[in-house]
């Protein structure tokens, strides 16, 4: 709320991203008190490195920030990850891990993920969150090449991955870590 009592719509947006680096929220509008999920999406364009993001929610009268830091590495091979699953794709194949199934998180934090497939291959990263009837995409990577890397901060609930080739195939190696 703002002063005085009164409810005003937000309008959620972010400045200061790097090269290749998008950011979305859900709702976009929001009334103030109430909270949106963002998901920000990297690209293979953009260089590994710690970026300041600056977190804007502006109403008719009041307009509040809040910072974030996006930490970007370099991806090989996807090592160092506490779960590691292997898997082959074909072309137009979907399959979901960890192992066909979902797992559990019961506290909020970072879920990161990096999937690693042949050259020859498209293939792309969702991270997924059942909202209680559906499960619903939370983060994505879908740059046009078999390697992936995606990072997204939730709360408790159930999640999984889901791979996708859009085009080639092939054996993956998918690491990840959950809060």
């Amino acid at each position: 709320m703002t002063g005085g009592g009164k409810v005003e719509n937000l309008a959620l947006s972010t400045s200061e991203l790097p090269e290749g680096v998008t950011a979305a929220f859900d709702p976009p509008v929001i009334p103030s008190g109430t909270a949106s999920t963002m998901t920000i999406i990297t690209s293979a364009r953009t260089p590994a490195g710690t970026y300041p993001i600056t977190i804007n929610a502006a109403g008719p009268t009041v307009t509040r920030t809040t910072g974030y830091t996006l930490n970007v590495g370099t991806v090989s091979g996807c090592q160092g990850f506490e779960t590691t699953k292997t898997g082959s794709l074909t072309a137009s194949q979907t399959q979901y891990q960890p192992d066909g199934r979902y797992f559990q998180t019961t506290v909020s934090g970072t879920h990161r993920a990096c999937l690693d497939g042949p050259d020859s291959a498209d293939f792309d990263l969702y991270l997924e969150k059942w909202n209680g009837s559906a499960w619903s995409a939370v983060a994505q990577s879908t740059a046009s090449e078999a390697d992936e890397s995606l990072a997204y901060t939730g709360g408790a609930g159930y999640y999984r991955y889901r791979l996708h080739s859009y085009s080639g195939g092939g054996a993956y190696s998918l690491g990840y870590d959950a809060p």
